[in-house]
């Protein structure tokens, strides 16, 4: 593998890197980019639109097959099989913060009107 030093930063090709790394080593990052917002948001449009914004996309046959095998077919199988309790579970968390700001916006409407009664 080969690393330089450019302008006081280490420049290296990841796919070298990759390669370098020990089965437990890769699993660790992983787990770290699968983590990542920008990881997950582009694998999500993958998911949905078939490829990322840019156009990129992993493999997908152009046929689909009783047992999905490649990353891209599996995860997307697995999501519309689960897409039922997924939209439940995202509703209800909509749901939930909603009643927790309708009751937010009642508490101050009732303090509102305590502090600004009239009496006599």
């Amino acid at each position: 593998m080969n690393i330089e030093l450019k302008d006081g930063r280490l420049h290296f090709s990841l796919i070298d890197a990759i390669g370098q790394l020990t089965g437990e080593q890769k699993r660790d990052a992983i787990t770290i980019l699968a983590c990542d917002d920008e990881v997950i948001t582009m694998v999500g449009q993958q998911l949905v639109d078939g490829m990322t914004e840019d156009g990129s996309c992993g493999g997908i046959l152009c046929t689909a097959s009783a047992t999905p095998w490649r990353g891209l077919d599996k995860a997307r199988r697995d999501v519309a099989k689960a897409s039922g309790d997924i939209a439940r579970q995202e509703i209800e968390r909509l749901e939930q913060a909603l009643a927790a700001c309708d009751k937010q916006r009642l508490q101050a409407l009732n303090e509102l009107h305590e502090r600004t009664r009239v009496y006599g």
